[in-house]
């Protein structure tokens, strides 16, 4: 049981620290769209360099979304397992 409450603890730890690098790449990709949307309104360019500008923000925060999802998936797929392993250990 107390192998179960420290696991549960150590997901719970993984869980926070996966919240926490969600919402620092949430205020850095906030930050980013402010220098962009500066910069795209102070400099005279083309639509196109706009354009261009536009889509590289929106790969780069896409990219960065799914690596919060997918660790997010990979967490809570460990804990499933090592749930089962446990209730199957205790019966």
């Amino acid at each position: 049981m107390e192998k179960m409450a420290q696991t549960n603890e150590e997901f719970f730890r993984q869980g926070i620290r996966a919240w926490e690098l969600a919402i620092d790449a949430g205020a850095k990709m906030h930050d980013e769209c402010n220098k962009w949307m500066r910069q795209m309104f102070s400099q005279a360019g083309s639509l196109n360099d706009w354009y261009t500008k536009g889509q590289n923000v929106a790969s780069e925060m896409v990219a960065k979304s799914q690596e919060n999802v997918d660790e997010a998936i990979r967490l809570l797929n460990q804990k499933r397992r090592i749930g089962g392993q446990a209730r199957s250990e205790g019966a």
